[in-house]
């Protein structure tokens, strides 16, 4: 019996999965704990993370924990820290939510095109270079004090382990900084941020773990990569989605072609990649209805089941907080159309809901996938009912995940010899098969939904 603790830093908390792995069954979800931490929005488009109490909830979470047991860690992907030659941070962790940077994204995206091919990530206020950027340009104190660039958990690892950490590869592949077929850090745009390579982190190119306090320690990878392998979607053609706050859905890199403008590429380690892409509004949509109608989910829930297919000709662009692919654009904005007297407040809640998965089922078609259910996990799938709605707008069988917090437990899995062999034969859970007939119903509402999306154009998507 193998047991290993799969660690998560979370967007909005830190949770601690202790999996047991026997050497003839599936792991098993053991203990689980968790410390909850709201993103701070100090400002309209600033939305960062709380070092101070992150550092202080991490080091009583690792407390709980059994001693001796391996940890191996993920996070939230995208963020950004900024130090001084003390090593302290200038200001809160940057997340990748963080819309400041808008207009340095898109002067950024229209000098480098050839940026998204080196580094497998899209310009957008998510990645590091139009962060950087708009420090470089609007916060000229704090730029001018940097000593090292980092992400969230190599900072909160630093802390927690008493020395400067590197970064995993998963993590570094999101930047948006780093060059994946030279392995190293972007020169050109380190060149237009006038950022020297010295400030950049080391880069852990392999999996090996390190010793602290008798225990052994994988630095693990970012929250998406490690999606993957937490439930088995590591074989070729094999599908997974991810729906909680935001959205994506990814499956195993085997391509050395160009990258679609709409897609990333990011790795899980040295030898294996996903490429896939993302949606910026999941549940962060039910959050917006909750608060429009003073409503709780249970109430979302229950209208979204009692309204008809399509919403009585409801459409809702669901872009609360820009979009990402297949747009990659801050600027994006959500929009509704065909509303009239005659709407409920049941049908805008479906209308949100079939826009999410609209939005879903336009990135899974740029994908290539087999005949596999697609493998699912995050707070959307929590209702049944949604998933039959989704598995009718894609067409497709849904498998939930059976074993909680998959990102964890890819973590977890990180930590154990032949870790790919392990994964592809996770199960995939209870199947939803799609309702053919609403199958048919759907794809008529999302070409009509595709077709009349307000200020579309075909330089959107690129």
């Amino acid at each position: 019996m193998i047991k290993i603790v799969g660690v998560d830093i979370g967007s909005s908390a830190i949770k601690a999965c202790c999996f047991d792995f026997p050497d003839d069954d599936q792991p098993r979800l053991t203990k689980k704990y968790i410390e909850k931490c709201q993103l701070l929005r100090p400002q309209a488009g600033w939305v960062e993370h709380n070092l101070q109490k992150m550092e202080s909830l991490l080091e009583n979470l690792i407390d709980q924990i059994e001693v001796g047991s391996p940890l191996s860690f993920t996070s939230a992907m995208h963020s950004l820290v900024i130090l001084n030659p003390a090593g302290q941070p200038l200001t809160n962790a940057i997340s990748w939510a963080d819309s400041r940077s808008a207009k340095q994204a898109i002067y950024l995206k229209e000098k480098f095109p050839q940026h998204h091919q080196r580094t497998g990530t899209p310009i957008h206020p998510m990645a590091w270079p139009a962060k950087l950027s708009w420090l470089r340009l609007r916060r000229p104190v704090w730029w001018n004090q940097i000593a090292r660039v980092t992400d969230l958990k190599a900072f909160l690892l630093e802390r927690l382990m008493g020395r400067p950490m590197p970064m995993d590869l998963s993590n570094a592949s999101a930047t948006g900084l780093w060059d994946q077929k030279e392995q190293c850090w972007d020169r050109e745009l380190l060149a237009e941020l006038e950022l020297p390579e010295n400030c950049l982190p080391e880069v852990q190119t392999g999996v090996e773990p390190f010793m602290w306090k008798g225990r052994q320690v994988f630095l693990g990878g970012g929250d998406g990569p490690l999606g993957n392998l937490g439930v088995g979607a590591v074989v070729d053609k094999r599908v997974a989605m991810s729906v909680g706050t935001s959205g994506a859905l990814r499956q195993l890199e085997t391509s050395d072609g160009p990258l679609p403008s709409s897609l990333f590429r990011y790795a899980i380690d040295h030898e294996l990649a996903v490429r896939g892409a993302a949606i910026s509004n999941g549940t962060s949509v039910l959050d917006w209805l909750c608060q429009q109608y003073k409503a709780t989910l249970d109430d979302v829930l229950s209208w979204v089941e009692s309204a008809d297919t399509g919403a009585n000709g409801l459409k809702i662009y669901p872009y609360f907080q820009g979009e990402r692919a297949p747009f990659w654009s801050p600027e994006k904005t959500a929009a509704v159309l065909g509303l009239n007297f005659q709407h409920q407040p049941a049908d805008v809640a479906r209308a949100a809901v079939e826009g999410v998965a609209f939005c879903l089922r336009r990135l899974y078609q740029e994908l290539e996938p087999g005949d596999e259910p697609i493998r699912c996990t995050g707070g959307f799938f929590a209702s049944p009912s949604w998933v039959q709605l989704l598995a009718n707008v894609l067409g497709k069988p849904l498998a939930v995940s059976p074993i909680e917090e998959a990102t964890s437990l890819g973590a977890a899995m990180l930590a154990l010899e032949g870790y790919r062999e392990h994964s592809a034969a996770l199960p995939a859970g209870a199947i939803t098969e799609p309702d053919l007939v609403q199958t048919a119903v759907y794809d008529e509402l999302f070409e009509d939904w595709v077709a009349d999306e307000p200020g579309l154009s075909k330089s959107s998507t690129g």
